[in-house]
């Protein structure tokens, strides 16, 4: 993107200053580097989308750390539900072997899922997370809706290998 096309008020602001400044703020509270990181980096977008709502451009940090903590929180809350699910799980299993099974399962599939490219981590993301229909997907990721389901059903193919009972 041509600096012409940056958004007038955030030219200016020092984005190192502010991506450390919320890094903090999100390490402390969400205590893990990878959640942290990836709170500051859809705090940061949104505040570069959005700088133009922003009431004081001169000292744009108090905003962004605004931004940042509610980032924090959606996070946060995302995982809890993905706990939440995860001791329903548990709960429905008959026995500590089936706790287990459900365990390891979960961890493998969390192998599998990391030895994805980004943008099939992305695509699998945006499909089984965020649950969009493959022709939103096709737009979000500006691909042919054709090439989304091929992609799809190949990344299934590798995570049902990778987690396949061995």
């Amino acid at each position: 993107m041509a600096t012409t096309d940056m958004p007038n008020r955030a030219q200016s602001w020092d984005w190192d200053a502010v991506r450390h400044r919320c890094l903090r703020l999100a390490l402390s509270l969400l205590r893990s580097q990878e959640d942290a990181e990836e709170a500051v980096q859809e705090a940061l977008l949104r505040g570069w989308q959005h700088a133009e709502t922003c009431r004081n451009p001169e000292a744009p940090i108090p905003w962004l750390l605004t931004i940042t903590r509610r980032e924090c929180m959606r996070l946060a809350q995302h995982r809890n539900r993905e706990m939440k699910k995860i001791e329903k799980c548990g709960e429905r299993s008959g026995s500590y072997y089936d706790l287990g099974h459900n365990v390891a399962l979960s961890i493998d599939l969390e192998a599998a899922i990391a030895k994805l490219s980004q943008e099939d981590r992305e695509l699998f993301h945006l499909c089984y997370v965020q649950q969009l229909r493959q022709t939103e997907i096709a737009k979000t990721a500006s691909l042919p809706e054709g090439t989304v389901k091929t992609k799809l059903r190949r990344i299934r193919a590798r995570i049902r290998s990778s987690v396949e009972v061995r």
